[in-house]
């Protein structure tokens, strides 16, 4: 039978062409490459008459075919090798699972994440450079040869890094063809195997065996040429009957594959998102399914795998990332963000609006910081994202000061005074650590403060956005400062103001992070306009704002003064163990801008608004 009579085969026809030699029929094909796709159709339709128990047999023997019809009849070891050995690569391919260990370079790096592996490290020139041996955790990719990754300087031979070449051109006319109809039929039918299971459904496990052999042998032959995994990103982006491409039905369907089949395909994306432009486009289908993954993790009490293998991917390149900025990334993040804090609030005996649980089984373990930390990722990336968040975005810094409110008094601390404490919790950790998370992110706010500064913007904008920045925060922080009642006492010859509040038997909490915020941006703003009184770079605020916004620095101090004195004994080793982090050097930001709240409280008020000496937090 002619290859050419293919398209007609009918069930006899195809099972006598099987029984033909690999090397005959595959050769035939070579030469006659419209028919590999009604060939191979027929192949995989075939599966539908195996059992769960040989699928993967019957899987295995389909690629066998695509692999031979992909070297044209010649014996495939041989001829992948010889592929291999004279392609040339712009950029390192390996990727790595957790326990591999690579190189850092801060010298080379374009980024926090960005990594390289131990033999484009060892091949490359970094004598006299800063660089780490670190064991990875989650998984990741070699960096050599990514311009926006990897400084050129940094790249090892073997890499050129020149993406203005397509890699596909160096492969004969003939190839290329036989592999874009292959990856081509092989990528649809496994996308369509998906979508034929409602999004309640689980996938049988017989087609999840069909997708994970499909991945291995896409990655497989990806991994013999740059050029075959270049045509592979064309392919995965070719639109289906049902109007997406291959990339968003896997991104959509991603959750409910098996763990090792997940694996799988997130090792496949590491491959292809080796291309610039490939994740460009990438970008914008995993916003679109990026709270599907937030709601994954609260669902499984932690799954955040695909998160921490693709975000440093995207998200660590400023120029990749700003764009989907403006697009809203960062508005589709905090809302997210926010509505994941809140389902995990309540109120707490220093305050009765919501405050997130420290103790709760998604807080404990951090799971919630794959995703914060993508958050400061994009904002730690470049300052001009930070500026642009402040001056063109107000929801999304509206939202990121609502998510820090509701750390505002968590897990609070109280005196015991009749007995001991039964035992000693780990609560405070979390506290500490979720603090910590938004901390990294108020001192790039005011970097974007600062890169306002360098572009010479008028003194006037500058102060109407720190007017509505502050008011912001203290639009939130007050209502949490209303346990404090101000009270009016007359003194000769002042009348003045003091609080009721005894550190030692009220509950306090070390965790202030609007205090520090309003703190930082204030103190930038002097810092850049000293001619300025700080009564002009404060806006308008309520009458005994200050005197609440300075007592719970003040309960801090007054807290850390009775610890040393051990009056705070019975409370166990906790307390003493919250008082030396916080003034520790990690949480030492967060100590200063307290004692800055102290002093601002002081210069405003002035020296005629005295303390009552009966206020005993004083």
């Amino acid at each position: 039978m002619n290859a050419s009579d293919i398209h007609t085969l009918s069930d006899s026809d195809g099972r006598a062409l099987k029984k033909g030699s690999l090397q005959q029929i595959s050769a035939q094909l070579k030469n006659d490459p419209n028919q590999i796709e009604r060939f191979l159709n027929y192949l995989l339709n075939q599966l539908a008459d195996a059992q769960d128990n040989e699928m993967e047999d019957a899987i295995g023997d389909v690629l066998t075919w695509a692999t031979w019809i992909l070297t044209g009849g010649v014996e495939p070891s041989e001829y992948l090798a010889n592929l291999k050995a004279t392609s040339k690569s712009r950029v390192c391919t390996k990727v790595w699972n957790d326990g591999y260990y690579f190189y850092r370079c801060r010298d080379c790096e374009q980024s926090p994440s960005s990594s390289i592996c131990a033999d484009c490290f060892n091949s490359g020139n970094h004598e006299g450079h800063d660089f780490i041996f670190e064991r990875s955790v989650y998984g990741g990719c070699c960096d050599c040869g990514n311009p926006f990754a990897w400084k050129s300087t940094g790249f090892c031979p073997a890499h050129n890094g020149s993406f203005t070449e397509d890699p596909s051109e160096q492969l004969p006319t003939d190839l290329k063809e036989r592999i874009w109809i292959l990856l081509k039929t092989i990528i649809t039918r496994g996308c369509t195997q998906l979508l034929q299971y409602p999004s309640d459904v689980p996938f049988p496990s017989a087609i999840q065996q069909i997708v994970k052999s499909i991945i291995s042998w896409i990655r497989y032959v990806g991994s013999q040429s740059e050029a075959i995994l270049h045509i592979c990103r064309k392919v995965s982006e070719i639109k289906l009957s049902n109007g997406q491409t291959s990339v968003q039905i896997s991104l959509n369907t991603c959750l409910r594959l098996e763990s090792e089949v997940l694996d799988e395909l997130l090792f496949l994306y590491l491959d292809l998102l080796q291309d610039p432009s490939f994740k460009e486009s990438f970008v914008a289908y995993y916003m679109k399914c990026y709270p599907a993954l937030l709601q994954h993790m609260i669902d499984t009490k932690g799954d955040t795998n695909v998160v921490y293998k693709i975000s440093p991917q995207l998200f660590s390149i400023p120029a990749l990332a700003f764009p989907h900025v403006k697009n809203g990334l960062l508005k589709m993040m905090t809302k997210e963000l926010l509505k994941f804090f809140l389902s995990v609030s309540q109120p707490n005996i220093l305050s009765t609006l919501p405050t997130v649980d420290c103790d709760h089984p998604l807080i404990v373990p951090h799971h919630y910081y794959a995703f914060t930390n993508d958050l400061n990722t994009i904002l730690l990336g470049d300052p001009e994202v930070s500026q642009y968040v402040i001056y063109n975005l107000p929801e999304v810094l509206r939202d990121f000061i609502e998510i820090s409110s509701l750390i505002q008094c968590a897990n609070p601390v109280k005196r015991m005074i009749d007995v001991h404490q039964e035992y000693d919790s780990d609560t405070w950790q979390s506290s500490f650590a979720l603090e910590a998370e938004f901390t990294r992110g108020y001192a790039q706010l005011a970097l974007g403060f600062q890169h306002g500064f360098k572009l010479k913007m008028s003194e006037k904008i500058q102060l109407e956005m720190f007017h509505q920045t502050l008011a912001t925060i203290a639009e939130f922080v007050y209502p949490r400062l209303g346990y404090l009642s101000v009270v009016y006492s007359y003194g000769i010859p002042f009348k003045f103001p003091r609080v009721n509040f005894d550190v030692s038997t009220q509950p306090v909490s070390l965790h202030l992070p609007l205090h520090r915020l309003f703190a930082r941006l204030v103190y930038e703003c002097l810092t850049e306009y000293p001619q300025l009184d700080i009564s002009q770079v404060l806006p308008t605020l309520p009458a005994d704002f200050i005197f609440k916004l300075i007592e719970q620095p003040l309960h801090l101090q007054v807290l850390l003064a009775q610890v040393r004195a051990e009056m705070w004994i019975r409370n166990g080793i906790t307390i003493a163990n919250q008082t030396y982090v916080y003034r520790g050097s990690y949480y030492m930001e967060n100590y200063i801008s307290d004692l800055f709240i102290l002093q601002m409280g002081v210069v405003i008020l002035g020296g005629n608004q005295r303390r009552h000496p009966g206020n005993r937090s004083s």
